[in-house]
């Protein structure tokens, strides 16, 4: 691949929104670990490629879908990194087609993490899985388009989502790979009082 192809993908995974799924991980990683004084790094290594597949794969769905939708299309004013997507379907740098593959193999590659971790560390993972997937997947895909129906407030709609995957990892803990005993984490009571 060349350097000018290269940042073009770069620029596709738009990784600077990686954050908000790696750091919660972290965060996880480490509560587990200080919680049972045990450290799992290929666990921990498995679940935050995951993570960061899975935004990756988001951004692109997003990019288009929005693309499909000509959301982004028209909108030429306001445009920076962190609004509009990456542009680059609109301006024929990558092919529709060819952006859904890389995305769909992302999910395909996050989802086999997913379930290999939920068979090696229990169900619980299983069930983050799913609701990580719907939550990435369908945020701007049909038939829900939860990113999409509610135009007039769609910042609060994605937050809500961001916030309730979020919870999940954070609330409950013992579903992390990390985490073996499977005894209830000290953050859950913060979520349930």
């Amino acid at each position: 691949m060349s350097g000018s192809r290269s940042e073009v993908w770069w620029k596709a995974f738009r990784f600077h929104f990686t954050s908000a799924s790696f750091m919660p991980g972290i965060l996880g990683g480490m509560i587990a670990w200080t919680a049972d004084g045990k450290f799992h790094p290929g666990y921990f290594l498995l679940v935050m490629l995951g993570l960061i597949l899975n935004h990756m794969a988001l951004n692109m769905t997003d990019d288009y879908y929005d693309f499909r939708h000509l959301v982004d299309v028209f909108a030429t004013d306001g445009k920076n990194p962190y609004t509009g997507g990456s542009g680059l379907l609109s301006s024929g740098l990558i092919h529709p087609q060819r952006m859904r593959q890389v995305f769909v193999t992302f999910y395909l590659i996050a989802i086999g993490i997913g379930v290999f971790l939920g068979v090696m560390r229990g169900p619980f993972i299983l069930l983050l899985l799913a609701v990580g997937f719907f939550c990435a997947y369908f945020y701007t895909a049909p038939p829900f388009d939860l990113g999409i129906e509610v135009l007039a407030n769609w910042r609060s709609s994605s937050v809500l989502v961001q916030v309730l995957a979020l919870e999940l990892i954070l609330s409950r803990p013992k579903g992390f790979p990390g985490r073996p005993s499977g005894e209830p984490f000290l953050l859950e009571s913060c979520f349930s009082q």
